[in-house]
């Protein structure tokens, strides 16, 4: 997603209170995925070299590493609950990165004694009063500094200014945002918000705020968040069969019966292609054989074998 398409900042503190109102509508009963959603998860998870496997209410992630996860459907619904205030933070994050890095050198001549670089920007706003009277002077000189660069970047001055108190509230409130670990921090600042808007235990459901970072950052993804779970009639349908193969043959024999698809032998000529299978590989007649006459049985290898399973089969 492109983070910076909209100059103006969002109140963080009303998305959490309109993400919380929202949350009250979600059930906790198993949950059906629909089908495009499961596809563009499952395109944009093995980018990252992971492998998704969704069974009927849960999925199964394997990392690159080979650690798995096993994610209840629930999980991906509720993360998509949390983008809009995820969202919103990566764009204030955007900004604040922005505007600092744009003035940092200025910043550590006015303050060298506490900002050597980037990160002790954002510590030194979350002291105390053991860090007064820096911080207060920092804090003013920061909200100069991200309104002047909102109007260089083609806002309004009303605009910039509400944008530049947002930030600053942002940088030195963590609980307005339900912020936990350090905005500096750029591989999991989301999570606290995430989670904490949610209201889930960071240390077994972490994986639902990875969720809502992959939902932000995949087009694809994300435009499938409106139909995240199957309608009403698919549910119904999807529901009357155990797994994918089930539903897979559901589906061939209906368009089977509404295109009039006629195959083009008779049905006692499949009867008896297949009662000449079964005579031929049937599984106790396998059950007799060595390792080295299944192998020659099974497949096709140098040699006389062109009644081999697998020949058997392709032809």
């Amino acid at each position: 997603m492109d983070i910076e398409e909209n100059m103006i900042l969002q109140n963080l503190g009303e998305i959490v209170d309109q993400t919380k109102k929202k949350l009250e509508q979600f059930t906790y009963e198993d949950i059906q995925l629909s089908s495009s959603f499961k596809q563009a998860f499952s395109k944009c998870i093995t980018k990252a070299g992971s492998e998704l496997t969704f069974k009927k209410t849960t999925a199964i992630i394997t990392n690159p590493a080979g650690q798995k996860i096993y994610a209840p459907n629930q999980w991906f619904v509720l993360a998509a609950y949390a983008v809009p205030l995820t969202k919103e933070v990566m764009h204030y994050r955007f900004f604040t990165e922005k505007y600092i890095e744009k003035n940092i050198e200025e910043l550590k001549s006015v303050f060298s004694e506490k900002i050597k670089e980037k990160k002790d920007v954002y510590q030194l706003l979350r002291g105390g009063n053991d860090v007064e009277p820096v911080k207060s002077m920092l804090t003013e000189r920061l909200g100069e500094m991200f309104s002047q660069c909102f109007i260089e970047d083609g806002v309004s001055e009303d605009v910039a200014r509400e944008n530049s108190a947002y930030m600053i509230k942002f940088m030195t409130d963590a609980k307005w945002w339900l912020g936990g670990k350090g905005i500096e921090r750029a591989n999991d600042y989301y999570v606290s918000p995430a989670l904490g808007v949610l209201n889930l235990v960071n240390a077994s459901q972490s994986y639902v705020a990875t969720m809502t970072y992959l939902y932000i950052n995949d087009k694809e993804l994300y435009g499938e968040l409106d139909s995240i779970v199957v309608a009403d009639e698919e549910e119904n349908e999807v529901s009357e069969y155990y797994d994918e193969y089930e539903r897979a043959a559901h589906i061939l024999k209906e368009h089977i019966t509404e295109t009039g698809f006629q195959i083009p032998i008779t049905k006692n000529e499949i009867n008896a292609a297949r009662e000449e299978f079964v005579s031929r590989f049937d599984y106790k007649t396998f059950a007799d054989l060595s390792d080295e006459e299944l192998l020659s049985r099974v497949f096709y290898t140098i040699g006389d074998n062109t009644e081999a399973l697998c020949l058997t089969c392709y032809n």
